[in-house]
């Protein structure tokens, strides 16, 4: 539990570094930054606690959690100093956000092509005659004799076992209503 606190206080110690970077007229980028370090921050601390709770017995535990923590320094001294060229540099802020609006872009070019592509798939004669020839074999089988009797043996079956879960039920009941 001790090793839990110590853990927590180090959490605590980064976001509090983060944190003290967001300024009462930063932009919402940069507070959007911010906020993502910290979500990512506890989120990573949180798996990590998990992983320990389970495994703090084991050789590797004390070893796995002073790099852990190395591993979250370094990721907090980059993101405060990405924090601090966001804020001091327009060209970057205007960078990330022409670089957002690209992917958005290219995300709906990919959408929209691997649609025309389906599209085009479904389309083509061979297919179609293909999904058609599939679809009346499903129905075929659904329809075949043997599969109907199945069908009915099993729903048989069901309800016999349920038929017996009832009446054993009635019993129990009967025999404690019988005894009180």
């Amino acid at each position: 539990m001790e090793e839990n606190k110590e853990i927590e206080k180090i959490q605590e110690e980064l976001k509090y570094k983060i944190i003290t970077l967001e300024d009462e007229n930063d932009d919402s980028k940069v507070k959007k930054v911010i906020e993502d370090v910290i979500k990512e921050i506890n989120k990573a601390f949180d798996k990590f606690k998990t992983w320990y709770d389970e495994n703090k017995d084991s050789e590797k535990a004390v070893e796995m959690k002073e790099k852990f923590l190395t591993e979250m320094n370094q990721l907090t001294s980059k993101a405060t100093d990405l924090i601090n060229d966001l804020k001091t540099n327009p060209q970057l802020q205007e960078k990330l956000e022409n670089g957002k609006d690209t992917v958005v872009d290219l995300t709906k070019k990919l959408y929209s092509g691997i649609e025309n592509g389906v599209h085009t798939i479904l389309e083509n004669e061979t297919v179609s005659k293909t999904i058609d020839t599939v679809s009346d074999k499903v129905v075929e089988v659904i329809k075949d004799e043997k599969v109907q009797k199945g069908i009915q043996a099993t729903k048989k079956g069901i309800l016999n076992a349920a038929t017996s879960a009832y009446e054993g039920l009635k019993n129990v009941l009967g025999e404690k209503e019988e005894q009180e």
